[in-house]
C-alpha cells in the first residue's frame, strides 16, 4: 500500500519554550521514506524550511541526490557536461530543464547511452528564463538533495558525491563548489580579454569566501550550488522575485540567508566554467548588472542604499573618468567603440594587463548606464 506524504503540525500550548514554537513533522512513505523534522523559533513561518532548525534524515535511508541542469541553446557544452554526471553514481537523478524548444539539444539529450534510468528531461516552451527553469527542475526533481547545474560548468569526477557527502547529516546547508574559468577554450582575441576579467572577478569572490566564510551568501556565484530539495521549494516563491533581472544567484544566497541557512565552499567540489562571451555580450550582461543592483536593493534592503550616479567599485582615477564621461550625450557609443578598438589591439600585441584594464573600463560604462536607467527602457 503506498501512501501519500503525511502532514502534522504540532503547536505548543501558551507559557512553552519561545524556541520550539511549532513544530512540523513531515513523513513520506512510499518508494524512499524518510523522516524530515524541522522547527522554527518563534515568529517563523510554519512548515517554511530555513528557519531556525534542522533537517534529518533516517540513517538507514541515505538521501538522494538529483542533478538539475536549465539550459538553453548550448546542445555543444551539455554533451561535455553530462557524461562525468552519467559516470557519478551519486547523481540518482539528472534532470535538464531545456528552456524554450530545442532540436539539437534534444537530440544531444536522446543520445545520451544507458540513461533511462536515470536522465530525463523536461521542454519549456515558450523559455522561462533561468530562474524558472532552474524552480521548475527543482519542483519535479525527486531526490532529498539538488545540485543545479549550470549548463557550461562541466563536472570534475565525482561532484555530486561530494556535494552529497556534506548532506548526508541533513541540516539546512548550502554547498558551493569551485567553478574556475577552462583557459582552453576556444575564444576570439576580446573573448580572451572577457573570460580573464571575468575569472579575476571569480577569484576575488572565492578569496572572500575563504577569509570570511560567512560573507558566502552574501555574494553567491550559483553555478555548481546545491541544498536540500525541501529548502529550495519552502523559497521558491522569494527566489522567483528575482526572475526578470541579473544577480539572481547573489539574490538566492541572500534568500537563503534570511531563512537561516548556513553555507559552505569546498573547492575540491571542482567543475570548469567553459565560459565563452564576446565584446558585445559583456557590456549586455554588465548593463544588465546595473539595472538589478537597483532591484536587488529593493529586495533586501539590509544592502548598501542604492545609488545610480555612483561609482560603487574601486577604480583608478582614468577609468573612474572614464565612467563618468560616458554620461554626456553622444559620449558612451565613442567611448565603448574607442574602448574596442584599443582593447583588441592591447590583447593582439601582448599587452594583456592593458587590454583587461581597458576591457573593465567599458564594462563599468556599461554597468553605469544600466543602474542610471534602472528598470526603465
Amino acid at each position: 500500500m503506498t501512501h501519500g506524504p503525511l502532514r502534522v503540525r504540532l503547536v505548543t500550548k501558551p507559557g512553552a519554550p519561545s524556541a520550539l514554537r511549532f513544530a512540523a513533522v513531515a513523513l513520506r512513505c512510499p518508494t524512499r521514506p524518510r523522516l524530515l523534522i524541522r522547527w522554527a523559533a518563534a515568529g517563523g513561518r510554519p512548515g517554511i524550511a530555513g528557519e531556525t532548525g534542522a533537517v534529518c534524515y533516517r540513517p538507514d535511508v541515505p538521501p538522494a541526490l538529483s542533478v538539475v541542469i536549465p539550459t538553453h541553446g548550448r546542445a555543444p557544452l551539455l554533451s561535455q557536461i553530462l557524461p562525468p554526471l552519467m559516470a557519478d553514481e551519486a547523481a540518482a537523478e539528472i534532470l535538464v530543464v531545456v528552456d524554450g524548444l530545442d532540436a539539437p539539444t534534444l537530440a544531444v539529450l536522446e543520445a545520451v547511452p544507458n540513461s533511462a534510468d536515470r536522465l530525463r528531461w523536461s521542454v519549456l516552451e515558450p523559455n522561462q528564463g533561468l530562474v524558472r527553469a532552474k524552480c521548475h527542475g527543482t519542483r519535479l526533481a525527486t531526490g532529498d538533495v539538488v545540485l543545479q547545474l549550470d549548463d557550461d560548468v562541466r563536472p570534475h569526477e565525482g561532484l555530486a558525491s561530494g556535494h552529497l557527502r556534506y548532506h548526508q547529516q541533513g541540516g539546512h546547508l548550502v554547498v558551493v563548489g569551485s567553478m574556475h574559468v577552462d583557459p582552453d577554450v576556444r575564444r576570439s582575441v576580446l573573448g580572451r580579454v572577457v573570460a580573464r576579467n571575468y575569472e579575476k572577478a571569480y577569484e576575488t569572490a572565492v578569496e572572500g569566501y575563504a577569509s570570511n566564510p560567512g560573507s558566502i551568501l552574501d555574494g553567491l556565484w550559483a553555478g555548481n550550488v546545491s541544498a536540500p530539495r525541501a529548502d529550495l521549494r519552502a523559497m521558491e516563491p522569494e527566489i522567483l522575485e528575482s526572475s526578470m533581472f541579473a544577480h539572481e544567484d547573489r539574490h538566492l544566497g541572500l534568500v537563503a540567508k534570511r531563512h537561516g541557512m548556513a553555507a559552505v565552499f569546498d573547492a575540491d567540489l571542482a567543475a570548469d566554467h567553459l565560459y565563452v562571451k564576446e565584446w558585445a555580450g559583456m557590456l549586455t550582461d554588465a548593463e544588465a548588472f546595473g539595472r538589478a543592483q537597483r532591484v536587488l536593493a529593493e529586495l533586501h534592503p539590509q544592502l548598501r542604499p542604492f545609488d545610480a550616479d555612483g561609482i560603487p567599485e574601486p577604480l583608478n582615477p582614468l577609468v573612474a573618468q572614464a565612467v563618468l564621461l560616458s554620461d554626456h550625450p553622444g559620449a558612451r557609443g565613442a567611448e565603448l567603440a574607442s574602448l574596442k578598438v584599443v582593447t583588441w589591439l592591447s590583447e593582439a600585441l601582448g599587452a594583456r594587463k592593458t587590454a583587461e584594464r581597458l576591457a573593465f573600463a567599458a564594462a563599468q560604462i556599461a554597468r553605469r548606464r544600466g543602474r542610471r536607467l534602472g528598470n526603465s527602457s
